[in-house]
């Protein structure tokens, strides 16, 4: 009986160590996404209406301890809106972003091949917003803003090691979220004439309580 409780935690304690990442491991991970959509014209309304979205944010790591990556990311996309009665353009409103950050993630082994894992990224995104507007006999910028943000955001997961180098995780994106934000926008009522400038500072905090609205599911690859 002995032996076998022995030999039993030997196995127990086997599946843990073959379950840490590595010192010196690399990280490579990140995500994509693309949405577009249109609304046609209607017998209630003779608009017809695009918009467009697409973000990258590539992340590279490298494991400083067992179980903990450090590393960059890379944050840019973008999105565009268009109001048309065809087949002239009412409206159009183009929105890009482009930044990046450092972020550490640390894994806790909870059982052979299963990790749970914290996240936590800092970083900056300058972002630039633009409205075009037709009058119906000059198309010109109406509004146009630039603003820079820094944030901080922790997202905590589980993660499934398919293999050894394919992780498969899920994690409630963006848990606990800080920022700052500071810009300038400008508002004109003519092609050329300013109406309105405006310098703002803002800061804001969260707790998502409904982080299960913020699900993910991605893909991982740790590299020995």
């Amino acid at each position: 009986m002995e032996r076998f409780i022995l030999w039993s935690i030997a196995i127990l304690f086997a599946s843990i160590t073959k379950a840490q990442i590595n010192r010196g491991s690399t990280f490579i991970g990140g995500s994509l996404n693309f949405s577009s959509d249109k609304n046609e014209p209607s017998l209630t309304t003779d608009v017809e209406t695009t918009n467009s979205n697409w973000a990258i944010r590539p992340q590279i790591g490298k494991a400083i301890r067992e179980n903990k990556i450090a590393g960059v990311f890379l944050n840019f996309g973008g999105a565009i809106n268009k109001q048309a009665r065809v087949p002239s353009d009412l409206a159009q409103t183009k929105n890009s972003f482009y930044g990046g950050g450092v972020f550490f993630r640390n894994y806790f082994s909870i059982a052979n091949r299963f990790y749970l894992f914290g996240d936590a990224s800092l970083g900056v995104v300058s972002e630039k917003n633009q409205n075009l507007f037709d009058n119906g006999t000059t198309r010109f910028i109406s509004y146009n803003s630039k603003s820079i943000q820094s944030s901080l955001y922790v997202t905590p997961g589980v993660s499934f090691a398919a293999s050894k180098k394919v992780h498969l995780e899920a994690a409630l994106n963006n848990l606990l979220y800080l920022s700052l934000t500071s810009g300038k926008s400008k508002e004109y009522s003519t092609p050329g004439v300013l109406f309105k400038e405006t310098k703002y500072k803002s800061v804001s905090a969260s707790a998502n309580a409904n982080g299960f609205n913020n699900l993910y599911v991605g893909i991982r690859f740790i590299v020995p």
